[in-house]
């Protein structure tokens, strides 16, 4: 990670456990990497569709557990 320009961290929607993503942050973080962006793949349109309102009209209850604090 170190001795990329940047990384984007993927993950697969509801099957990357939000601690795992945490702990590959920190990791890429700590050696270097500079993550400039996040792929969620395996998504079904109308979900992402209200996950964006939710976190924006609702502060994502709904879908808290995939949010990296």
């Amino acid at each position: 990670a170190g001795l990329s320009d940047a990384v984007i961290l993927v993950a697969r929607w509801g099957k990357t456990p939000a601690h795992a993503l945490r702990q590959a942050v920190n990791r890429l973080t700590t050696h270097g990497g500079q993550i400039v962006g996040v792929v969620l793949s395996g998504t079904e349109q109308n979900l992402v569709s209200r996950l964006i309102y939710d976190k924006r009209e609702y502060g994502g209850d709904l879908y808290s557990s995939y949010y990296i604090n």
